[in-house]
C-alpha cells in the first residue's frame, strides 16, 4: 500500500510538473516592433560636461536670472525660461523581433 502512495504520489508531480511546462509554454510572448520611433526631451542650451561649477546653485540662479532678462528683452520665449528643450530621436524607424526563450543585448553609448 506505501508503494502504491509513492507510485501515486509520483506520477501527481510528474502530471502537475508537464502542466506546469505546458502552461509556462503557452504563455510566452513574442514582441515585434514595425518602423517604431521614440523620441525624447532633451535641453539643448545645457552644458555638455557637468562640473562643480555649472551643478552648483549660484550657476542655477545666475542662469535663470540671465533667461529673464532674455525674455523681457524679447530674446526668450517664456515658456524656454528653465530652458531650451528640442526633441531627439532615440529610436527611428526600429523593425525588432523578441522571441520567447531568447536573452538579447541591447548597446549603446552610456
Amino acid at each position: 500500500a506505501a508503494a502504491a502512495a509513492d507510485d501515486n504520489a509520483h506520477s501527481r508531480r510528474t502530471i502537475y510538473s508537464s502542466v506546469a511546462s505546458s502552461l509556462l509554454l503557452q504563455n510566452r510572448v513574442e514582441v515585434r516592433l514595425v518602423d517604431y520611433s521614440y523620441r525624447v526631451p532633451v535641453r539643448v542650451d545645457a552644458p555638455s560636461i557637468k562640473t562643480v561649477f555649472n551643478t552648483s546653485p549660484c550657476y542655477v540662479v545666475t542662469n535663470l536670472v540671465t533667461n529673464l532678462v532674455e525674455h523681457v528683452f524679447g530674446d526668450r520665449k517664456l515658456k524656454d525660461i528653465l530652458g531650451h528643450y528640442e526633441r531627439k530621436w532615440i529610436l527611428k524607424d526600429i523593425n525588432l523581433v523578441l522571441k520567447p526563450g531568447k536573452t538579447y543585448l541591447v548597446m549603446g553609448p552610456p
